[in-house]
């Protein structure tokens, strides 16, 4: 099967095999496509089931195959690659599943799922082996030889072995399923061989956890295998010259960290701190155009070597990234660290959306350690590079363009790709800006107001004649300052000499509406066109402005200074860069619509999303991150605003509530907030009058405004709310002392939610002493023996926790700790009588077929109850076992005596179906059926048999009112069944919940609660 035949099937469309959704992928990865190909290969005539998420999956024929065979419904999932069939069930399932399919014939090769990721065989079933010819059954006291399968027809041609040897070839036809029961019986009572017991699924006790493995083999190797490296956190970089080195040798680094990631992504995991440093050579293929060339006679080993290794897109990706995949010196990036900390940033969401693998992150210093770190990055490769490198960020593989989380990010740091093409960006394609002053655009948008934006980008962002872009930032965000850098700046690691600059910008609370002076270019003293902030701070140009000669021309360039070094000039030029940066707590709004065609503005943070504002006299809605303005009349404007008016009212009072301001504050704020009801009413009606509502339910506090009035049944104003003349609210009062450890206890629980000691003891003025907590609230807390003995803090339990659930099991453990440590007695004490009263006989129902009932105890009532012949109850020839892999019950060889067998024929079962086989369907929660085969049309057909199966169920229904009778008959036997009952499901005491510690904050302190309420 080719591999655009393979898909996974989601979760909602396996809901028919399973009632408990797991996660899929939404395509196979390719190398578990390329193993699935190579199971198929190897074994074409079995239906492959290939484990994933959780589901033993079939795909394309295999899956109509097995929907054909057992019913089930044949998925379908339209993807790029067509219209994929697969089917499938849950692993648990398999043996069931399995069996199924191979009664019906078919090979089955079932491939689990490894934790690297790879597959092994958990079962393969083969046709031959349901029913192997040559095996010998034996009906009605004579030997058969199986001569011929056929599964089509459902028949098995047997041959009389007697006769046989008398050379008398005589064969009859039998159903296949009751000749491979009787095979089945038959192998029952073999016993199993050391080889076929390996070959058996097996547990065992791996990591803490009991695992189950498909045969011995398979566990051997598990238990011999070598333990997964562990894996870093986020790389550090410690090497000021990373990255640096000749061309060849930056393509043998390129190489290695390639087959490390591939190594890592094959074997599913992390990489360790020393793959971590072959990962970061790794520099991209920024002049590297050579290793592309297929004309390069001394590149040809390291261009076959390249095609062999990458994928035709990875191959086309990082040839394309020849041009602008430079990354940035580590010298560079620390002066941007130093900048934005000496502004005054500590930490907060770092956004680096051409990351490259991550030099910005490796570069973090530690005093911006608490930082969280997303990133984004287009190369396949290298993002992925980047995920290994810094596994605790949030890494997108993909283009800028696909992201959007506005105002969220408190710093974007990176440095931006250049190239005068554009990017397909559904937000930004009207501004038709070149990619690096998107990057610009985006990123402003990406940041809060007072974030800050510090970029490396060419020159050309500075100094095109174009100002537009310019423009358009200078609008959102004030330019805080700029460094030219150098030619050689990236000529180490880069191996390219560029002018690039370092943009530090802040984000704006709303547009400016006058131009700043560097939108627009100067000219130096030597007639140099420049931007003209480098005009006005020729301090900030880290060389010699000087003309080069290019294959277009002469091009302006920065040559470096003599006798100095980047590090220390970079020092001296951040000292220039003026900012303050303020924390701010933001939470991450969705992508706005930037089709609109109304007037927007940033949101404001103070306002609620999702509510109306008033800004310089005009009506906004902020929906997420966009502020959007209304088109109103002069009366719908004046009624929105009033009611802005009266929500930052209300507001302002419940705050001054909360907070527990005085009195007089508080009536201060009532007075207005009548003042402004009474003037909005007059006016413009009640606050719930239709036309009011119209306007502003959109409005999230909106009905938190109609509150305000108390109305009758006619929708008049009876009152107002209490607000207007009360304290509705209970603030919050945090208790920093107690007396009493009960209130020490009350007030843990209601703060931490558990039995903190630590914090009793501060409560009560002495940390770290607990004797006299433990002492007096002997038997109203606990210490659960299951805890740390010698950690006089660890494993307290409130009564109501610890004198609940499983209390027998409780108590036996008690009982066990109290042994050696007599301060558990009170335990014991509690517990015992904590413990459920015991059901009698009279109040359990015990039914056939219970899981609990142990099979000895069915095999006693069978032998009691149908009294077959002595040899085989002497024999234990009829056996009753109970599976609780597959929730079967199994009576084995219920042929065994005969037709002769009045009770089992005729008391208890009929001649069709005798009393064992009614018993195990009564076991296994089935009616009892009987069927008919007859041939319609040439085919052989079953049908049921009504007389038959009426008469077996009355049968069905004697075995139950027997087994009812007898069940309880015997005193050891009822003692030891009340037991095990009680014991299974007798032993759970609810816990009974005591919510009087619980304290209410904002609660109106008019209302006092009840004690269900609580």
């Amino acid at each position: 099967m080719d591999f655009s035949e393979l898909v996974s099937v989601t979760d909602e469309e396996l809901e028919h095999y399973h009632n408990k959704p797991e996660e899929h992928p939404a395509l196979l990865p390719l190398d578990a496509a390329n193993e699935y190909n190579a199971l198929k290969e190897q074994h074409p005539d079995a239906l492959v089931g290939f484990e994933q998420g959780g589901q033993f999956e079939f795909y394309g024929e295999d899956a109509r195959k097995v929907c054909e065979l057992v019913g089930g419904k044949l998925l379908e999932k339209e993807t790029e690659l067509g219209t994929v069939p697969v089917t499938g069930f849950p692993r648990d399932q398999w043996a069931y599943r399995a069996k199924q399919l191979w009664q019906c014939g078919e090979n089955v090769y079932l491939a689990g799922l490894n934790e690297d990721g790879t597959h092994h065989q958990t079962k393969y079933l083969r046709r031959e082996d349901y029913l192997p010819l040559g095996a010998t059954v034996h009906m009605e006291g004579r030997a058969f030889r199986v001569d011929n399968v056929n599964f089509d027809k459902d028949s098995v041609s047997l041959q009389d072995v007697a006769l046989a040897e008398m050379r008398m070839p005589v064969f009859r036809q039998e159903p296949l399923a009751v000749v491979r029961e009787l095979y089945e019986q038959e192998q029952d009572d073999r016993q199993l061989s050391d080889e076929e017991l390996d070959e058996l699924p097996i547990s065992a006790v791996m990591d803490g956890k009991v695992q189950t493995f498909p045969d011995a083999a398979a566990l051997d190797e598990a238990l011999n295998a070598e333990p997964t490296p562990e894996p870093a956190g986020n790389f550090r970089i410690t090497d000021d010259h990373l990255g640096e080195g000749g061309a060849k040798q930056k393509y043998a680094r390129n190489i290695e960290a390639i087959r490390t990631l591939f190594k890592l992504e094959e074997e599913h995991r992390g990489a360790t701190a020393e793959e971590q440093q072959v990962l970061s050579q790794y520099v991209g293929w920024g002049g590297l155009a050579d290793a592309f060339d297929p004309d390069k006679d001394n590149w040809a080993k390291e261009y076959t070597e390249l095609k062999g290794l990458l994928s035709e897109d990875e191959y086309a990706a990082a040839r394309a990234s020849t041009l602008n995949a430079h990354y940035t010196s580590p010298t560079v990036i620390r002066s941007i660290y130093d900048t934005v900390e000496r502004m005054g940033f500590r930490s907060g969401n770092i956004l680096e959306p051409s990351m490259g693998v991550g030099n910005f992150f490796g570069m973090l210093p530690d005093s911006m350690a608490d930082s969280r770190l997303y990133g984004v990055e287009l190369d396949s490769i290298t993002g992925r590079i980047a995920k290994k490198l810094y596994p605790q960020a949030d890494i997108t593989v993909a283009g800028f363009e696909t992201t959007d989380r506005r105002d969220f990010y408190d710093l974007a740091v990176g440095n931006v790709p250049f190239g005068q093409y554009k990017v397909n960006d559904k937000a930004y394609n009207k501004l038709g800006f070149s990619i690096h002053n998107y990057f610009f655009a985006k990123a402003i948008d990406q940041v809060r107001p007072g974030g800050v934006v510090a970029f490396v980008t060419s020159r050309y962002t500075m100094d095109s004649k174009d100002s537009t872009a310019r423009k358009h930032v200078a609008e959102r965000a004030d330019l805080l300052g700029a460094i030219r850098l150098p030619n050689n700046a990236f000529r180490a690691n880069a191996g390219t000499d560029v002018v690039s600059d370092i943009i530090f910008l802040q984000k704006r609370d709303r547009p400016i509406d006058h131009e700043p002076d560097w939108v627009q270019l100067g000219k130096t003293e030597d007639g140099f066109a420049i931007n003209q902030y480098f005009v006005d701070h020729p301090e900030m140009v880290l060389g010699q402005l000087t003309l080069e000669s290019t294959q277009y021309g002469y091009d302006l360039t920065v040559a470096p200074l003599e006798g100095t070094s980047l590090a220390a000039q970079l020092a001296e030029a951040v000292q220039h860069i003026e900012g303050q940066y303020t924390t701010a707590e933001i939470v991450a709004p969705d992508v706005a619509d930037a089709e609109a065609q109304r007037k927007t503005l940033p949101a404001d943070p103070t306002v609620k999303n999702f509510s109306y504002t008033v800004v310089d006299g005009d009506i906004y809605y902020r929906e997420n991150s966009i502020m959007t303005q209304l088109e109103l009349s002069d009366n719908a404007k004046g009624r929105v605003a009033g009611m802005v008016e009266l929500r930052q009212i209300v507001n302002e009072l419940i705050d001054q509530q909360l907070n527990d301001f005085p009195d007089e504050d508080i009536k201060a704020s009532q007075v207005k907030l009548n003042a402004a009801y009474d003037a909005f009413t007059a006016k413009y009606g009640l606050i719930n009058d239709k036309k009011n509502a119209r306007l502003f339910d959109d409005d999230s506090s909106y009905y938190l405004l109609c509150s305000l009035e108390n109305l009758d049944e006619n929708k008049n104003l009876k009152s107002k709310a209490d607000m207007f003349t009360k304290r509705t609210i209970r603030p919050e009062h945090i208790v920093t002392s107690v007396d009493t450890p009960s209130e020490a206890l009350a007030v843990s629980i209601g703060e931490h939610g558990k039995v903190d000691l630590p914090y009793m003891a501060e409560l009560l003025g002495t940390p770290g002493e607990y004797g006299r907590i433990t002492t007096e609230l002997s038997g109203v807390i606990f210490k659960d023996p299951a805890a740390d003995a010698d950690d006089p803090e660890a494993g307290w339990q409130t009564a109501d926790e610890y004198l609940s659930g499983n209390v027998r099991d409780k108590l036996r453990m008690a009982q066990l700790a109290a042994e050696s440590r007599p301060e558990f007695a009170v335990n014991v004490t509690a517990l015992e009588k904590a413990q459920p009263k015991d059901l009698e006989a009279s109040e359990i129902d015990v039914r056939l077929g219970a899981t609990w009932l142990d099979p000895s105890i069915v095999q006693q009532f069978m032998m009691e109850t149908f009294q077959p012949p002595y040899r085989i109850r002497y024999n234990n020839a009829i056996t009753v076992r109970y599976s609780p892999y597959t929730s079967e019950w199994r009576i084995s060889n219920k042929s065994a005596t005969g037709f002769g067998d009045i009770m089992a024929t005729e008391t208890y079962g009929t001649r069709r179906a005798n009393a064992y086989k009614i018993l195990e369907d009564t076991l296994n929660l089935r009616d009892s059926r009987v069927y008919d085969t007859i041939v319609e049309d040439g085919k052989e057909k079953r049908v049921l048999n009504q007389n038959e199966t009426t008469l077996a169920q009355q049968k069905q229904q004697a075995i139950k009112d027997a087994f009812a009778g007898w069940v309880w008959k015997d005193p050891q036997r009822r003692t030891l069944l009340v037991k095990k009952y009680n014991e299974l499901f007798n032993s759970t005491r609810p816990r009974a919940y005591d919510g009087s510690h619980i304290h209410f904050v904002g609660m109106n302190p008019e209302i006092n609660l009840r004690e269900h309420q609580r």
